[in-house]
């Protein structure tokens, strides 16, 4: 009988720690779904940041599409701009060498005049 009870209070014993194995076992999976539901949380969170990027992403690149025709726009106004600026630069050209024409022929009519 002693060597049963030695054999029960044996297999009691490693009951004991089997049961306080699962016991921790049993606290690591709670600790870990704990985990995983923070982990989701933070993928769902991660999912809906991803999803705002790429709808600001589309507005940036309609915004740059937006500012590439106004450059277009602006590159033509300006060449325009050049255009018509040498055009005035030939007049004022053609306008002061008459002036300087007609300044001599005024003095030349002055001089006529006063002999």
């Amino acid at each position: 009988m002693d060597e049963t009870n030695q054999l029960l209070t044996a297999i009691l014993g490693r009951l004991d720690e089997m049961g306080a194995d699962i016991k921790s076992i049993k606290s690591d999976i709670k600790v870990m779904k704990a985990d995983i539901d923070v982990l989701k949380s933070d993928v769902a969170v991660l999912r809906a940041d991803v999803d705002i990027l790429k709808a600001d992403v589309a507005v940036l690149k309609t915004d740059v599409a937006v500012l590439k025709a106004d450059v277009a726009v602006m590159k033509g106004d300006i060449a325009e701009i050049k255009e018509t600026q040498t055009r005035h630069e030939r007049i004022l050209e053609l306008l002061s060498i008459k002036s300087i024409d007609h300044e001599a022929s005024i003095r030349d009519i002055r001089k006529s005049h006063d002999s």
